[in-house]
């Protein structure tokens, strides 16, 4: 194991879990350390895009991504608005796990993007309370996503020679049901597309980055 990169956004604590992780699993003390922190559920994706660059940056490395989650440490039970009793709803708890390397038999990365959409950043989040974090989460997140993804991933896949009818198989977070409808109506799917991440949501619920592993 060359490398190691973490994924976090729930609690904070120094050394990271990264420390932990190398003694536990007894990984050589020179393993090269990354943290992708405080990128929400998007961030796992984040990590798999690093732990590919280090790839293809060196074949012979060999990168363990791992993201750990306890949003659980963020309920907030006393407080009443809707928003963050929606959260103490449908995240939890979760770990998940990926080894990334140059194996010609394994799948590949073959790109990653992101975008931001202008005045958005109030849409979802965490803000530091008297009682920890609370969440920050506006229900025009899935309205956002039906109107904007389809024209974006469309600009995306468009220089691959692709369009979202050419796409057989698709591994979408499910945040949320009404987030999975967005996605649904936004790319026009077929409901059976999101199925895999149905299942997801409902046997472990939003658990943020570690759900899309």
């Amino acid at each position: 194991m060359t490398h190691l990169v973490t994924v976090s956004c729930t609690g904070a604590r120094s050394p990271g879990i990264d420390h932990g992780l190398i003694e536990r699993l007894g990984l050589s003390p020179d393993v090269s350390r990354t943290h992708v922190g405080f990128m929400g559920c998007h961030a796992g994706l984040n990590g798999l895009a690093v732990a590919s660059a280090f790839v293809r940056a060196d074949p012979d490395a060999v990168v363990m991504l791992v993201c750990v989650e306890l949003c659980s440490l963020h309920y907030q039970v006393d407080d009443p608005r809707w928003d963050q009793q929606v959260a103490n709803a449908i995240f939890a708890d979760g770990a998940a796990c990926a080894l990334i390397g140059s194996s010609a038999d394994a799948p590949r990365v073959t790109g990653a993007l992101s975008r931001v959409f202008p005045d958005t950043a109030s849409r979802m989040g965490w803000e530091i309370g008297q009682h920890g974090f609370r969440m920050t989460l506006s229900p025009r997140v899935p309205g956002l996503i039906r109107r904007h993804l389809g024209s974006w991933l469309e600009q995306w896949l468009a220089p691959r020679g692709l369009t979202p009818v050419d796409i057989d198989r698709w591994v979408v977070h499910p945040g949320g049901r009404d987030i999975l409808e967005g996605v649904r109506r936004g790319l026009e799917l077929d409901p059976a597309c999101l199925s895999e991440s149905e299942r997801v949501l409902e046997r472990h619920g939003n658990m943020s980055s570690a759900t899309i592993l």
